[in-house]
């Protein structure tokens, strides 16, 4: 089991905006690190919206999210045969 940290920037407070970023970014880390596990989106914890500033100077709401991992059972030989 392995726990993966993402965050988003928003231009407005909306959680579900927010959720779905965070889920994909988190999808797309897990992705890259190789690993045979999947996103346990039991454990998905997210915090936020937090005040930031933008790169032009502009108020964002930054949320940040963590989700565990788990890692997929083997299937048995004789379910794969078939």
């Amino acid at each position: 089991m392995h726990r993966y940290k993402a965050s988003t920037a928003q231009p407005r407070v909306h959680l579900d905006l927010a959720t779905s970023a965070l889920r994909s970014e988190l999808r797309q880390k897990i992705r890259q690190d190789g690993a045979d596990e999947l996103p346990d989106w039991s454990t998905l914890r997210i915090w936020g919206p937090f005040e930031v500033f933008g790169q032009k100077g502009e108020i964002c709401y930054e949320y940040r999210g963590l989700v565990d991992t788990l890692t997929p059972l083997a299937m048995p030989t004789r379910a794969l045969a078939g």
